[in-house]
């Protein structure tokens, strides 16, 4: 079983790389010329 401090690493770079790649995911949106009202 997992420590508690090691669930909550697990979970804050799990929350990171999830961030990371939504931000990302914004940045393609826009470069691609659509809006992220249409997005939306």
């Amino acid at each position: 079983m997992l420590r508690p401090w090691a669930a909550q690493w697990v979970t804050a770079v799990l929350l990171c790389r999830a961030v990371a790649q939504y931000s990302s995911d914004q940045c393609s949106w826009r470069g691609s010329g659509l809006s992220h009202e249409f997005h939306r």
